[in-house]
């Protein structure tokens, strides 16, 4: 069993890291072929898992798998009936595939977690050196595409949804590295809502940190000097290595958009086709990732929450909901637990807020990986230790 799910693991890390290298050397024309089947290769991979842990005949409502399997029926139907009157069935496929690779993802790890719940700990510091990949491709891909206005500035984010693995690690070099490099990629690509969603999600974990630690102990005086030295060594690195670049203050500090994200203009445009749906549409959705379809501005929502709403109706909206709450309850079970992987699970949940709302992530199938990757290992972990605990 553990072989099996060992190499299960190693299979889908191999999937991932094909998918996002590959994604990141397409702006060199280089990009590995057939990315677009691979993750549709994942996403079936995944619901059959997610279908096999699932008696659909005894469905428990308090599963975290529970909302997306009804994601799934959602999904598929209404994705298919919007793109196959449009296109042709290669193409609708795919865009299935796209749509769930996240569930995917996250059914495939948690059915790790759940039969291995040791892996993400052992896999931790491994993952965490992905980080340093994606830095150093995104520094190649900043330097190729200043000037072309190619636009893959956002595989930044690839190195921010791989850092609670890194914070996930004992090892100092790795966390603070791994941190640092983060810090690094963001400052580089000058995207206000990755560099916020960073300092937000690394002050929180400090916080969690600090109070998982116990009373009196050293560990806490330690975390909140560590913290704070951390928090000083940003400040330090930012001023330095913005002086003289005045377009990346510019960039962190202005209020102002550019046409393309400007979430002022795009926001009540989608509102108003909600507002503008029929009663079928808006229980159920317009399919996945049709915002950028139908808008006139031919732009996505910039804010995941109307982007469900749009996409997959109310209904979808609750289902994501009920997802994230599941999440959460498993954060509260870690933080009562004292369990390490507190701090890191709360580093996710403050940037995936930040991102979902004034960004994206359910649209872009390849940023929301690597966070599906953890908490999947994460909840099954849990979930793995709190059954056990029952049976004995």
């Amino acid at each position: 069993m553990i072989r099996k799910t060992t190499r299960d693991f190693v299979l889908l890390c191999i999937a991932i890291t094909y998918i996002l290298t590959g994604n990141m050397l397409a702006v060199f024309s280089t990009g590995f072929p057939f990315r677009d089947y691979l993750r549709l290769i994942l996403a079936t991979w995944g619901i059959i898992t997610l279908f096999r842990m699932i008696d659909v005949r005894r469905i428990a409502i308090k599963n975290i798998l529970t909302p997306l399997l009804f994601l799934t029926f959602l999904i598929i139907p209404t994705t298919v009936l919007f793109y196959g009157l449009k296109t042709d069935f290669t193409w609708t496929v795919l865009q299935v595939g796209d749509a769930l690779a996240w569930i995917g993802v996250f059914s495939i790890a948690y059915r790790v977690g759940l039969q291995y719940p040791g892996m993400i700990k052992k896999a931790a510091p491994v993952l965490a050196c992905s980080i340093i990949i994606y830095a150093a491709l995104f520094t190649q891909v900043k330097l190729f595409s200043a000037g072309r206005g190619i636009p893959l500035i956002s595989t930044a984010y690839y190195t921010l949804f791989f850092l609670p693995f890194a914070l996930l690690s004992d090892k100092k070099v790795i966390k603070w590295g791994g941190t640092v490099l983060v810090l690094y990629t963001l400052l580089l690509c000058m995207k206000r809502t990755g560099f916020i969603a960073f300092v937000a999600g690394i002050v929180v974990y400090i916080l969690v940190e600090y109070r998982s630690a116990p009373k009196g102990s050293k560990k806490r005086v330690f975390v909140l000097l560590g913290g704070l030295l951390a928090l000083t060594a940003m400040y330090f690195f930012i001023m330095e290595n913005t002086r003289g670049t005045f377009s990346v203050i510019d960039r962190l500090l202005s209020t102002g958009q550019t046409s393309n994200e400007g979430r002022e203009d795009v926001w009540p445009v989608v509102i108003s086709m909600i507002r503008h749906s029929d009663i079928i549409a808006l229980i159920f959705g317009h399919g996945f990732d049709t915002v950028i379809e139908n808008s006139p501005l031919a732009l996505s929502a910039h804010c995941d929450f109307l982007e469900v709403i749009y996409d997959y109706g109310v209904s979808g909206l609750l289902l994501y909901l009920t997802f994230y709450k599941r999440l959460w309850n498993g954060f509260i079970k870690m933080y009562r637990q004292g369990s390490e992987l507190a701090a890191p699970m709360s580093f996710t949940f403050v940037t995936a807020f930040v991102v979902s709302l004034f960004s994206h992530l359910i649209i872009f199938p390849t940023y929301f990986l690597g966070f599906c990757l953890f908490w999947g290992l994460a909840i099954g972990s849990v979930d793995s230790e709190e059954a056990n605990s029952l049976r004995y």
